[in-house]
């Protein structure tokens, strides 16, 4: 089925739009970039309990493979929507590094507290 974030699962079809260049057509398998091939069922949450302990893992680094590697392919298309990195391995180092350096856990501390 479809899905609204990028996948582990396969090829991800995405659309990029810079100023006024034409829209641009991608698609992305997060195989090339050292992610983990993962059905989207691997990545199944639950209630709202389950799926914050589930997001602290990821964030503290003790989440699977494949959680942490779905938040990195994610959170790399946000850095890419942003106009932060001019290639898509350059966002998806960024994220990597966020979450490895405890930035990401301490923003989202900031953003709730």
């Amino acid at each position: 089925g479809n899905v609204d974030e990028l996948s582990l699962a396969g090829e991800n079809i995405v659309y990029e739009v810079h100023g006024n260049h034409p829209i641009g057509r991608t698609l992305l398998d997060g195989s090339d970039f050292d992610l983990v091939r993962a059905p989207n069922s691997a990545l199944a949450g639950g209630d709202t309990t389950e799926n914050v302990t589930i997001a602290r893992a990821i964030l503290a680094g003790t989440g699977t493979r494949a959680q942490h590697d779905v938040v990195v392919f994610n959170a790399a298309a946000a850095i890419r929507t942003a106009d932060m990195t001019q290639s898509w391995h350059a966002a998806i180092e960024r994220a990597r590094a966020s979450i490895a350096s405890g930035a990401a856990r301490d923003r989202l501390l900031q953003a709730i507290t």
